[in-house]
């Protein structure tokens, strides 16, 4: 491909939506300039396709495409956008306009660019066909819980408080990690879940092209377009509530800049878009649809601590992100052990397991490898700031730290003594273990974390 110049790009139009019954395969068409992209997604075994209630996965067809389109949208950042279709009310302009900001900030910010505006969709072409109905929007049909499966501990604690209160679910992925399948099929064949949704995402080729011939190119908030993947899948799948594992460490940022504007690596992840899209959703595109996270109110130590005892997913599960890329696992095993979710979850773990335990879940003892060292301070905040990665907030990490340089067992490692006198004013750990009240929740579901709490 030629060399792409993203200054040329005046504007990105989102052209086209729709599901084919036969194949049960979306597609999500976008103008970039004069470049066209067709993206696929695929809901394979869809029960009764011809009975699909057509209105409501129009409605939630179009949530998707407008996510997904962040994906294209960031390789010039484009100064309009523009709907060949249906156009967006205004709370899901305003949910476009938060998601293309904020969770693009983090790219902006690395790349020296100027990030684009929130009032981006409030200026936005007008449609040429008839807006939008706004005033009724279709209703969700069926009922049903799914959990989102990501690899890590966070899902997996999810499940299982689930399971014990005796909520029935099942489990859902996008992609195709072989690691989250088998995850998924374990949870099933072991009685947690009630079978296991495996959903596909082919991005355009063309769009993998460009970020080598010049295209702007970095993190994207992944977990937005996967909400808007997770609609589509309710209305196919007749689901009505998604339970997410995002965790209270999400709505901290990564640093704060000059003029006030926050860098949030997990900004999709987040209480503020979760919010955001749930008002969106059930205003203005399908009502009754319910997405939050259980672990809202929760601190990565206290889903740490929960994790610590559910042994027999230690030798399964991983938070590496290297095994999670778009064209496959980028690391032999299950751990990279050299990167900031590595890192972290070792140490949330530390203080629950022995070394001997984690050396085994790991591979390595990253507290006893020097190299390691500036890694950790990051995450206690003894860098520049907390690392761009799905990690807890600094004060978590200096806490944990701490804990470590007074136990026996981990004291004299090397990372441990190195920071042990840095951390000596942190937090004490117990500050983290009681979950905060979150009105997110669902009164039905909030029983599951009651009796969770963990002593120890």
């Amino acid at each position: 491909m030629a060399t792409f110049d993203p200054s040329s790009v005046e504007r990105l139009t989102f052209s086209d939506c729709r599901w084919d019954p036969a194949t049960g395969e979306a597609t999500l068409v976008y103008e970039l300039g004069t470049l066209r992209f067709s993206e696929r997604v695929s809901f394979p075994n869809v029960p009764d396709p011809e009975c699909v209630d057509h209105a409501a996965l129009a409605s939630a067809l179009r949530l998707a495409h407008w996510l997904a389109g962040v994906s294209y949208y960031k390789a010039a950042l484009p100064p309009t956008v523009a709907f060949a279709n249906d156009q967006p009310g205004p709370r899901c302009r305003r949910l476009l306009g938060e998601v293309y900001r904020h969770g693009l900030a983090e790219m902006t910010f690395r790349s020296g660019l100027k990030p684009p505006a929130v009032s981006l969709f409030e200026s936005a072409s007008p449609a040429e066909h008839k807006p939008v109905d706004l005033n009724e929007p279709p209703t969700v049909v069926g009922s049903g819980v799914v959990v989102p499966l990501g690899g890590g501990k966070d899902s997996l604690v999810t499940c299982d408080a689930l399971h014990r209160s005796g909520i029935a679910f099942r489990t859902i992925a996008v992609g195709s990690s072989k690691l989250i399948q088998e995850m998924g099929l374990r949870l099933h064949h072991q009685g947690y879940s009630q079978g296991h949704l495996q959903i596909s995402r082919t991005i355009d080729p063309q769009l993998l092209a460009l970020n080598e011939a010049g295209a702007y190119n970095g993190h994207v908030p992944i977990t937005a377009v996967l909400a808007g993947i997770m609609l589509v899948a309710g209305v196919l799948y007749r689901f009505d509530t998604v339970v997410m594992s995002n965790e209270r460490s999400a709505d901290a940022a990564n640093l704060e800049l000059a003029g006030g504007d926050r860098v949030n690596h997990q900004y999709s992840k987040s209480a503020a878009f979760e919010r955001c899209f749930q008002e969106a959703v059930d205003q203005e595109l399908l009502r009754g649809f319910r997405y939050f996270s259980l672990l809202r109110g929760a601190s990565e130590v206290s889903i740490a601590r929960r994790f610590a005892r559910l042994a027999s997913w230690h030798e399964h599960f991983s938070s590496c992100n290297r095994n999670f890329h778009l064209d496959g696992t980028r690391v032999e095993g299950r751990w990279c052990r050299n990167c900031p979710k590595c890192r972290f979850v070792y140490l949330a773990l530390a203080p629950y397991l022995s070394p001997d335990e984690l050396l085994g879940i790991f591979g390595g003892d990253l507290l006893d490898d020097p190299t390691q060292e500036a890694g950790f301070r990051a995450l206690c905040g003894l860098g520049e700031h907390k690392p761009f990665e799905c990690v807890g907030e600094v004060e978590e990490s200096a806490a944990l730290m701490k804990t470590l340089a007074s136990d026996p067992a981990w004291r004299n490692r090397a990372v441990v003594k190195a920071l042990a006198s840095e951390v000596a004013a942190a937090q004490p750990l117990e500050d983290f273990f009681e979950d905060k009240p979150t009105a997110t929740v669902p009164p039905e579901f909030r029983r599951a974390l009651i009796g969770e709490q963990v002593t120890g």
